[in-house]
């Protein structure tokens, strides 16, 4: 069995990993984030600490001397101090803004990562991603996001994520209604997408502005609900794909873990 600390919960990615993994009995896993960093209240599996930066680098590099591999999510400066301190293998991923915003460059602490993944294909095709850097697509929890009755039938829903013009014709040319919604507390999420019959998905990058090609981890959940999806580019989705199936993702994190151990 592997210990396995997360450090930071980005769109509470690791919670979902942890839980998923350790089902699976080849994993114990520990989640440790920042409160101020999780204002939706993501982490349902782990702690978000009321700690400043500084306080929580020390308590996660205390962390990390318990167990066999730390997993980062996002903050790539944290991990040439724990290579350096601690010692432990580290895999790094990045889920979006957080790559987009430094880029690729040479002298980044995901230089010293032993393994680094990101969510997304866009990320590896635009922004010159080396070629090691591995894909993982995110996944819903599905053990939260389940089948609803779709109130409103007509209707689609999206959350505001500076496309609001795009989402707007997109559901124009189904004929539907659409509400544009804040996003919210995690735990008001499942009854929000499940309500509806449609979602749409289609986002900015608060990076690049740039239309995001790639589904969202919202329209997952949303699939997760039986809620249809009209992606950014017209086309459908009406089942949660294979790909994007909790049980998928953790066995790729597994296989991710096990390489970087075997080393």
């Amino acid at each position: 069995m592997i210990r396995i600390l997360h450090v930071m919960n980005t769109g509470g990615i690791a919670s979902l990993i942890s839980k998923y993994s350790d089902r699976t009995g080849r994993t114990k896993s520990r989640v440790m984030t920042r409160k101020a960093l999780d204002p939706a209240a993501m982490t349902t599996f782990g702690k978000a600490y009321a700690d400043g930066r500084y306080k929580f680098a020390f308590r996660a590099m205390l962390a990390a001397t318990r167990v066999d591999l730390v997993h980062v999510h996002s903050w790539q400066n944290f991990v040439p101090w724990l290579k350096r301190l601690v010692r432990r293998p580290v895999v790094l991923t990045f889920h979006g803004s957080d790559i987009q915003s430094t880029g690729w460059k040479a002298d980044g602490g995901w230089v010293e990562a032993d393994a680094v993944s990101v969510v997304n294909h866009y990320l590896l095709d635009d922004h010159g991603t080396p070629e090691y850097v591995r894909v993982i697509l995110n996944a819903p929890d599905t053990d939260l996001f389940t089948p609803e009755g779709h109130r409103h039938q007509g209707s689609a829903v999206t959350l505001a994520t500076g496309a609001d013009e795009e989402a707007k014709q997109l559901a124009k040319s189904m004929g539907l209604e659409l509400d544009i919604k804040a996003r919210r507390a995690y735990s008001e999420m499942p009854e929000m997408v499940g309500s509806y019959k449609w979602y749409i998905d289609v986002r900015r990058s608060p990076v690049t502005r740039e239309i995001i090609p790639a589904l969202s981890k919202i329209a997952m959940e949303a699939l997760a609900c039986g809620t249809k999806v009209l992606k950014w580019d017209g086309n459908v989705l009406g089942s949660l794909p294979s790909e994007n199936r909790p049980e998928n993702m953790v066995q790729s994190y597994q296989e991710l873990y096990n390489q970087v151990l075997e080393r």
